[in-house]
């Protein structure tokens, strides 16, 4: 086991300083944002029916994140689409949001090139690669997105990014207070979550620790559903581990059956709950009432509660806060973040056919 808290641990294993993604996702929402509203939108007063996100990955959980925090006021569906094929509905009343860090992703592209078919409104949230240029050739609106990250680890570009095209086609009202707070939220959870916090006073070290040796079970409900999702997708990527999502009120009626299971299983797991202040009043009873059933079953758990006024700012605090987890979870297993072998080689032999 790591010492987090001595700096030379960071050097070693970290060698292209990845903690630097949370110290700059601040910087990144604020810069995504102005950026997305001003990608120049050629089809301003269509009336559009719905919106279909297409992404995978980090880029993928941009949208997943935005449906999360839009659902209460969003006048027309949305879907975020994680695969290969456009719903049978998309058509011209369809904006369609393209996005892929590289501009490569086969998923995507495959999406996208069926949304011009069927004559979607596109824009594409892209880096480069294909998806630029399919951009450039049909004259279509493009946030190209500015980063020197090796790894496209950009959530902020996926998230406010997203957020400010929607603001620019008219589907959103102005957001700029809630960003600023968010922004300045980030910035002062950072003085408290970053390397040079000793574990006592930091409570992602503090987490880090917990989930070693152990399956962390993440639960979220509505604006921190998707939350989870990103908590458990970072686990993975970061330290190499597997982790599981579970969401209420859905699981309290199933899941918590299971606390009944043997307790050699419960005691190599543990339980997060992602709370926030826009918890219904019923889900955050049924949140109190879970972690009841939990501490009666002897199930090792935790909670961790969004900050700020606004629900982009408790959204991205909670983004930010799971990702300083898995980095330090990683960084305390004495594995590299950064480092992905079965990713790339899955890539590589399905290229192959």
């Amino acid at each position: 086991m790591q010492n987090l808290d001595d700096l030379q641990t960071y050097v070693t294993l970290d060698p292209q300083r990845a903690y630097r993604r949370a110290l700059d996702l601040p910087h990144e929402i604020e810069m995504a944002y102005a950026a997305g509203k001003a990608v120049p939108v050629v089809w301003p007063n269509l009336d559009f029916q719905h919106v279909i996100v297409a992404g995978m990955g980090g880029a993928g959980m941009g949208g997943d994140l935005v449906c999360s925090l839009l659902q209460p006021q969003l006048p027309i569906p949305m879907q975020v689409l994680h695969g290969y094929d456009l719903p049978a509905y998309a058509g011209a009343n369809t904006l369609f949001i393209a996005c892929s860090y590289s501009g490569n992703t086969e998923e995507v592209l495959s999406a996208t090139t069926q949304a011009l078919a069927k004559d979607c409104r596109v824009v594409v949230i892209a880096k480069g690669g294909k998806l630029a240029q399919l951009a450039e050739t049909h004259h279509l609106p493009l946030l190209k997105i500015v980063s020197d990250d090796p790894a496209g680890e950009v959530i902020g570009w996926m998230t406010a990014g997203l957020l400010g095209i929607l603001v620019a086609v008219g589907l959103l009202a102005d957001m700029d207070a809630d960003v600023a707070e968010a922004v300045t939220v980030l910035n002062q959870e950072n003085i408290v979550l970053n390397i040079e916090s000793p574990a006592r006073r930091n409570p992602a070290k503090r987490i880090a620790g917990q989930f070693m040796d152990r399956l962390p079970i993440i639960y979220g409900a509505g604006l921190t559903a998707a939350v989870a999702q990103r908590w458990k997708t970072m686990l993975n990527s970061y330290a190499k581990m597997l982790a599981s999502v579970d969401i209420l009120p859905e699981l309290n009626h199933n899941a918590i059956e299971g606390y009944e299971h043997s307790a050699e299983v419960w005691r190599r797991s543990i339980v997060l709950q992602l709370r926030s202040a826009y918890d219904p009043v019923r889900v955050s009873q049924r949140f109190d009432l879970t972690t009841q059933f939990l501490l009666e079953a002897g199930v090792n758990q935790d909670t961790v509660r969004g900050k700020g006024n606004s629900a982009l700012a408790q959204l991205f605090l909670l983004v930010m806060f799971g990702d300083w987890v898995a980095y330090y979870t990683a960084i305390i297993s004495g594995l590299d973040p950064i480092i992905e072998e079965r990713i790339p080689k899955f890539k590589e032999t399905l290229s192959k056919g």
